[in-house]
């Protein structure tokens, strides 16, 4: 039965895929600040990404880690360095890392033009406010802003031109057939000087 580290095994979709790893029948250490109670098949470990001794305990043993990096913070990548460093060095053959890149732009613009098109529309321009006519005619604004948040996700990650954008982008295939193929085709895959996989 396979080992999985799931860092952020509370999160939204960490928390998900422990379920669906641990229904499949893989043994899941459930990693995270806050421990959840254990269930079958999943183990809770604790986990903080600002204390690298948490690393290696989480790691001892394990065939695979999923994670996403903590993105609302502006220092997270020499934190995810030290994490895939541990991760090598614990000899893990397959990683999942769940990039958020663009989700906080395109999330705060969905809900800003959400509040924008909410105050348009009609129960609060025309009922409480009290203007003759709605400023955005439709009930659901919802419809218009989660398009556009999606929208905004996508062209921040495609478009960002940091070294860290361009590095993830570099990289992305070869991190694609080794994480489909495991290690033994690593020779295979040409990632970027710095990159690790």
């Amino acid at each position: 039965m396979a080992e999985i580290l799931v860092v952020g095994a509370t999160g939204k979709t960490g928390g998900r895929v422990s379920a669906q790893l641990a229904a499949k029948g893989a043994s899941v250490r459930a990693a995270s600040r806050t421990l959840a109670p254990a269930t079958a098949n999943v183990t809770p470990i604790p986990f903080d990404w600002d204390d690298s001794g948490t690393y290696q305990p989480a790691l001892d043993g394990v065939d695979g880690v999923y994670f996403v990096p903590p993105s609302l913070r502006t220092d997270y990548p020499p934190l995810v360095d030290a994490f895939l460093e541990a991760v090598t060095a614990a000899g893990v053959e397959r990683i999942v890392y769940l990039s958020a890149r663009g989700a906080v732009a395109g999330g705060c613009a969905g809900l800003l033009l959400a509040v924008i098109l909410i105050v348009g529309s009609k129960n609060v321009w025309v009922q409480i406010l009290g203007h003759s006519e709605a400023l955005f005619p439709y009930e659901y604004p919802t419809l218009f802003s989660l398009g556009v948040a999606l929208l905004i996700s996508f062209l921040v990650s495609v478009t960002d031109g940091s070294a860290r954008g361009v590095q993830d982008r570099r990289g992305f295939a070869s991190q694609v057939i080794i994480a489909e193929g495991g290690p033994a085709l690593a020779d295979t895959a040409t990632p970027e000087p710095g990159l690790r996989s």
